[in-house]
């Protein structure tokens, strides 16, 4: 056990001999400081340099040599523990004091003496108040998270409303259906709408039926390349324009969405045409490589790792990848995380990603964070029994309260789930046209869907 030793300043004296026995007791050493102690070897440090090496066990990272009244701090490697920061927040030394220079200070000693004294404290301070930040900084382990940005204590949102503008089902006489999906995503003051539909105008026309103005709707996200999803982008982007320039002027997609899918009847991707016709409005597109916080509380998963092989897509298409010629499995498929207090709410596309690796792979950023509500396409209509089973039983682990089944989910895969998890009938429905999900009161499924 290494014993704590304060180490004392010394009496100033010119004698060689004298500083050279005192380094030769510390040098190979390995003590615990505290910056109390670091301020007394600057005292010791007045009266000619001494060279000590500093090693603070865990920041990694170089140091310029640094001059403090004579003693030259090189730090060769920083690091800090992770610690509460107590009074003695404590310092891992190693001395190498094997080269002690006698330099006694001349006529203008008295005056060399006074400026030594006033900048050995300003480093002295400053190594203090960088202690400070460096103990603040989050620990090592969530910088390998697939949410890098992240800190210890994540926004939360406090206000969170997601209304569906289209999907198959139309749940009351207001709305117009389609196998599509689009959702728009109010949180805390900031409006978001994932994707726009399949056909030009069916999102347009619903938000007008629905009383839902998306003028000041800045912000959108693709979840994915398909057609049913990216529809209504240019025709919502133009009507919305002409009433606010910024309307739909940029738009979040995760890395892969503009490969090419060849087919034998020609490019099959419509976002590489989209593009251009796109940017030439004056929108840009953001390209998401990993997670990515849009504003406070909402997380872009980006590209998801497939850990479990919920095979959720059709097996048909070949996309086009750095790598070569490959099956198509979605790759930028991404979906949106929403940290609250009552839980995370996610909202997909079709979660071709599969449901279970998405919530996984946000599970590891938020480890004990129940699901609130899953709200969104799951692409689980084609699924067997034993594929919903296992789905359903999974979700179980994530603790989903609340289940919005819209697009590709299935009906019965809602029902299905409904039963496994035990849900209440009024917390797992079919998503319909203009149904909404109310952080703080759950689902308003419409008419139909209850």
């Amino acid at each position: 056990m290494t014993t704590r030793s304060a180490i004392k300043p010394a009496a100033r004296s010119n004698s060689s001999a004298s500083l050279s026995s005192r380094s030769q007791c510390l040098e190979g050493h390995s003590q615990q400081v505290t910056f109390s102690d670091v301020l007394a070897l600057r005292s010791h440090s007045l009266a000619q340099p001494l060279r000590v090496r500093l090693r603070l066990n865990s920041f990694r990272g170089r140091a310029d040599q640094t001059s403090v009244s004579g003693l030259q701090l090189a730090s060769e490697t920083l690091s800090f523990f992770p610690a509460p920061p107590t009074e003695t927040h404590r310092l891992r030394y190693h001395c190498l004091a094997s080269t002690v220079r006698h330099r006694p200070y001349g006529p203008e000693g008295s005056e060399m003496r006074k400026l030594s004294h006033l900048g050995g404290i300003c480093i002295s301070a400053f190594l203090i108040a960088l202690s400070f930040l460096i103990i603040g900084l989050r620990p090592a382990a969530a910088q390998n998270s697939p949410f890098p940005g992240v800190s210890n204590t994540p926004a939360q949102i406090r206000s969170l409303k997601v209304t569906l503008l289209s999907t198959m089902l139309v749940g009351s006489t207001t709305g117009l259906g389609e196998w599509g999906f689009s959702a728009l995503i109010e949180a805390d003051g900031h409006r978001i709408l994932l994707d726009t539909g399949a056909h030009p105008d069916t999102v347009l026309q619903n938000a007008h039926d629905l009383k839902i103005d998306l003028s000041d709707v800045k912000e959108v996200i693709l979840t994915h390349n398909h057609w049913d999803h990216v529809g209504g982008l240019m025709t919502l982007r133009r009507e919305m324009m002409k009433k606010n320039p910024a309307a739909l002027s940029v738009v979040h997609v995760a890395s892969g969405i503009f490969y090419s899918r060849p087919s034998p009847q020609g490019e099959k991707n419509q976002m590489v045409a989209l593009r251009k016709e796109y940017e030439a409005t004056g929108g840009k597109f953001i390209e998401h490589e990993k997670a990515a916080e849009i504003f406070p509380g909402a997380w872009l998963t980006g590209p998801v790792a497939r850990k479990y092989p919920e095979h959720n897509w059709s097996s048909t298409g070949k996309v086009e990848t750095p790598a070569g010629l490959v099956e198509d499995t979605i790759p930028e498929d991404q979906s949106l995380v929403l940290n609250t207090p009552a839980g995370l709410v996610l909202v997909t596309g079709c979660g071709h990603a599969g449901i279970i690796n998405i919530l996984t792979f946000a599970r590891t950023q938020f480890p004990n964070e129940p699901v609130e509500a899953v709200i969104g396409g799951l692409h689980l209509f084609p699924a067997t029994d034993e594929q919903l089973n296992w789905t359903a039983d999974k979700m179980k682990e994530f603790k989903v309260a609340n289940l919005m089944g819209a697009h590709c989910t299935g009906i019965e895969a809602v029902y299905r789930i409904r039963e496994r998890l035990a849900l209440p009938r009024e917390s797992a429905v079919v998503g319909s046209i203009g149904s909404t999900f109310v952080l703080g009161e759950g689902i308003h499924p419409g008419e139909l869907a209850k």
